[in-house]
């Protein structure tokens, strides 16, 4: 196993250039002198992350924290016109150079398919959110998905394919989705009913209540999959598929679930509603994804081991 990889930021050049960015230090020229408008202050902006952090997932009215921080500073991505149009399939390799002041292009109205690359680490650089502008651990980590459903149901409303591949486990590896949480996801799939296809891959965090989100309001899934790395225990304990057994009429067209291995100790409990589950759904696969990391030729690779259940059994691998 590859030793801890962390990466060092230089936190107040990080906060000064994003003041900048949403327009908190603009500078207007007047009889050729500088006015500088002036920030919030900072117990507003304290009370801007008291109130996004105390949102409820299960209100009718769902609003964002990037909606928020937009509101309260009067600041919004998409002030200077409407959504653009952006591109069916929108790909984001990098995010340290693919997305920030990038991503609002990329993303619109003709979008179908949004997918994160294996150098994207999931919800870290929204340079534009309250929160990390705060530099507080409050909903941290829900930054990027918040910025693409601020963007609106125009957009949200339309959506097929959400994916984040993880494929880079190297020493210099830049790929992640271990600070997701399970707020983000439920927000993600109350907002993006018509997607079909979901994975999110090194997800180490979340539990059963995303899969219980998609189940609800995702009819249209055929696949779905959560699952982690070979540092991550399995957080589902099952009480989703059972959710789902017991409610024939969610995603009549899932085809394919795929969830994290869970440890020995655990096993027996976890794979009653997993044989339950898929021999109610005859047409149901359900693969439990081991990960481990193998050293070669100098570095590390990521390898992936899967166990099938169909029909009620084990399925087997030849």
């Amino acid at each position: 196993m590859p030793p801890v990889r962390t990466e060092k930021k230089n936190l107040s050049t990080y906060k000064t250039n994003s003041l900048h960015f949403l327009g908190f230090t603009n500078k207007s020229r007047k009889n050729g002198k500088s006015k500088s408008i002036n920030a919030k202050s900072k117990v507003d902006e304290q009370k801007d992350v008291k109130e996004a952090a105390d949102l409820s997932v299960d209100g009718a009215n769902l609003v964002a924290p990037s909606q928020i921080a937009a509101h309260k500073t009067g600041f919004s991505e998409r002030r200077m016109g409407s959504v653009l149009k952006g591109v069916r399939d929108a790909r984001f390799q990098d995010d340290r150079h693919n997305w920030n002041g990038k991503y609002h292009e990329v993303i619109g109205t003709a979008t179908r398919k949004i997918t994160f690359g294996y150098s994207f680490v999931l919800t870290e650089y929204a340079i534009h959110s309250h929160i990390l502008l705060l530099l507080t651990d409050i909903t941290r980590s829900s930054d990027h998905i918040d910025a693409i459903l601020a963007i609106g149901p125009n957009v949200c409303g339309k959506l097929t394919d959400f994916i984040f591949e993880y494929k880079d486990t190297s020493y210099d590896a830049h790929n992640s989705a271990s600070s997701l949480t399970d707020q983000a996801v439920v927000r993600l799939a109350k907002a993006c009913p018509k997607l079909k296809k979901v994975q999110l891959q090194a997800a180490d965090s979340l539990t059963d209540q995303p899969l219980l989100a998609f189940f609800e309001h995702c009819l249209n899934l055929t696949l779905l999959e959560i699952t982690g790395t070979s540092r991550s225990s399995n957080n589902v304990e099952g009480s989703s598929l059972e959710a789902l057994r017991q409610n024939p009429s969610w995603v009549p067209s899932l085809k394919t679930l795929l969830l994290p291995s869970c440890s020995s100790d655990k096993e027996k409990e976890f794979l009653k509603p997993v044989r339950d589950l898929t021999k109610a759904r005859q047409g149901l696969v359900v693969k439990l994804v081991s990960v481990s990391e193998t050293k070669k030729w100098g570095d590390w690779e990521l390898e992936k081991y899967s166990t099938t259940y169909k029909k009620g059994r084990q399925q087997n691998p030849w």
